[in-house]
């Protein structure tokens, strides 16, 4: 982790301490995963694919007889 990412991470931890306490090793992680689901590029959701103009259910024509 560089020196920026680490002093962003510190400063949030030290945040968390000073609301509400508690353990210096879990306020750490709690601030190190937030820092990092805030800085890491999030996944577009998927969605249904998109339907195809055109493409609806037809019924199926039987070709005219010629002669």
């Amino acid at each position: 982790m560089d020196q920026a990412m680490t002093l962003r991470v510190r400063e949030r931890a030290y945040h968390i301490w000073a609301a509400r306490g508690g353990d210096p090793d879990k306020n750490w992680l709690e601030a190190e995963t937030e820092i990092l689901q805030l800085t890491t590029p999030q996944a577009a959701p998927t969605s249904a694919p998109k339907k195809v103009r055109g493409a609806r259910n037809r019924k199926s024509v039987a070709p005219a007889k010629i002669g």
